[in-house]
């Protein structure tokens, strides 16, 4: 069912559900995160840097009668 003025209750598990297990997931590889060097903290800053100035470049490629977008993040993992 869908609440009023917002997305169904389903879509709303499922959000959290992922939140959940992905705050979980954090937490059980801190200890991992405490042991790195301040070059692998650095070439992570990049990384996370880079992914999120990619995801601001969409492509529109048109596939039959309608057009898939895909960033350019999502070309770089592809590849």
């Amino acid at each position: 069912m869908s609440q009023p003025g917002g997305w169904p209750t389903r879509a709303r598990v499922l959000i959290a559900a992922v939140i959940l297990v992905g705050a979980v997931t954090l937490a059980f590889r801190l200890p991992d995160i405490a042991a790195w060097t301040l070059l692998d903290l650095g070439l992570c800053a990049g990384l996370v840097a880079l992914v999120a100035i990619g995801e601001l470049f969409q492509l529109e490629l048109p596939y039959r009668s309608e057009k898939v977008t895909f960033s350019i993040s999502d070309a770089i993992w592809t590849a």
